[in-house]
């Protein structure tokens, strides 16, 4: 879906932390 592969390339672009804390919840 478009929808996730934008949330993707957002949670991508963003830095490692943020990265990791999406992820992780």
């Amino acid at each position: 879906m478009v929808v996730e592969a934008s949330l993707f390339f957002l949670l991508t672009s963003l830095p490692p932390g943020v990265s990791v804390r999406r992820n992780g919840s």
